[in-house]
C-alpha cells in the first residue's frame, strides 16, 4: 500500500529560499513507498526516459522536456515502469510572497510546454553546480524569472473555497500530532480536541486528501518507524512498544500488512 506522507520545507534559507534536486533517478525498482503533499510550488521536469505523475488521483504521462506543476497542497506520486531521470523543484512559499506572488493563491497549468522554461532550467542548473562569487544571487534571480514566466504565462486564480482550506490545516495537524505521539496510545478523541476539530468531518476530510484513513495512516507511520529502529538494531519487540504497539502478533500481522515484509527481515 502507497502511504501518503505531508513534508515541511523549513530547511529552505534566505540564502537559497528553495529546494533542488538536479536529477533525481527511478526505477520500476525504487519508487518511493509514499505520496507526498505539502503547501509549497514543486515542479518538475523530465530530463530522460518516461513515467508519469499522479496529481490528487489524475495520472499525467511524461516524458523527456515535459514540464509538471505541483500546485500547493496537491497530493503527488512520480513513478515510471521502466527508467526515469527529473529535476525537482520546490520552491520556498515565503520567497513567493516576498515577490508578490501567492501561489496558495494560484492554479498552474499541470502539464506545460515552454522552450523559454528549458532555458532558465538549464542556466538553474549550470549556476547550482558552479563557483562563482554571486552564485546566490544568481540562483534567486532565474528561480524568480521562472517564477515570473509561470505565473504570467500558466497560472489562473484558484477558486479553493475556505472550507477546503480548513479541511487541509486540520488534516495537516493531525499529521503533525500522529507523528509526534506515534509512540503513545491515543484515540481519535484525542486528536480532535488537541486541534479543536469535529472527529467526524475531521475523518471525512483526512480520507478525502490522502486516500487513507486515520488509522491506516497512524499504522503505516508506526510500521515506518519500526522498520527503521530495526534496521537500526532494535529487536522486533523493542522497536514494536516503542512504536506504539503493545501485542506482537498484531504487531507482526499489521507491519506485513504496509511493508511487504516481515519484521525480522529488516535486521
Amino acid at each position: 500500500m502507497i502511504g501518503t506522507r505531508f513534508e515541511e520545507y523549513g530547511r529552505t534559507s534566505d540564502e537559497l529560499p528553495f529546494v533542488l534536486h538536479a536529477r533525481l533517478k527511478r526505477t520500476a525498482e525504487s519508487l518511493s513507498r509514499e505520496s507526498n503533499w505539502h503547501g509549497e510550488l514543486e515542479i518538475q521536469l523530465c530530463l530522460d526516459g518516461e513515467g508519469s505523475v499522479l496529481l490528487d488521483g489524475n495520472s499525467i504521462n511524461i516524458k523527456k522536456d515535459d514540464i509538471i506543476t505541483v500546485n500547493s497542497n496537491v497530493i503527488h506520486y512520480t513513478s515510471t515502469e521502466s527508467r526515469l531521470e527529473y529535476l525537482c523543484l520546490i520552491i520556498s512559499t515565503s520567497f513567493c510572497r516576498q515577490n508578490g506572488i501567492d501561489t496558495s493563491k494560484l492554479l498552474y497549468d499541470s502539464l506545460i510546454h515552454s522552450e523559454l522554461l528549458l532555458e532558465y532550467f538549464k542556466e538553474l542548473t549550470d549556476i547550482y553546480g558552479s563557483d562563482s562569487p554571486i552564485r546566490t544571487a544568481k540562483l534567486n534571480h532565474t528561480v524568480l524569472k521562472i517564477l515570473i514566466e509561470l505565473t504570467e504565462k500558466h497560472s489562473q486564480i484558484n477558486d479553493l473555497s475556505e472550507s477546503t482550506s480548513k479541511a487541509f490545516e486540520n488534516v495537516k495537524a493531525t499529521i503533525r500530532y500522529i507523528r509526534e505521539h506515534y509512540a503513545e496510545k491515543f484515540t481519535l478523541d484525542d486528536i480532535s480536541k488537541s486541534i479543536y476539530a469535529d472527529k467526524f468531518e475531521l475523518c471525512r476530510s483526512f480520507k478525502r486528501l490522502s486516500n487513507l484513513t486515520i488509522v491506516q495512516y497512524t499504522n503505516a507511520f508506526r510500521c515506518q518507524r519500526a522498520a527503521e529502529l530495526i534496521a537500526e538494531g532494535h529487536s522486533v519487540n523493542d522497536a514494536a512498544w516503542l512504536c506504539g504497539f503493545h501485542n506482537t502478533s498484531f504487531f507482526t500481522k499489521t507491519f506485513k500488512q504496509y511493508m511487504g515484509r516481515l519484521p525480522s527481515e529488516y535486521k
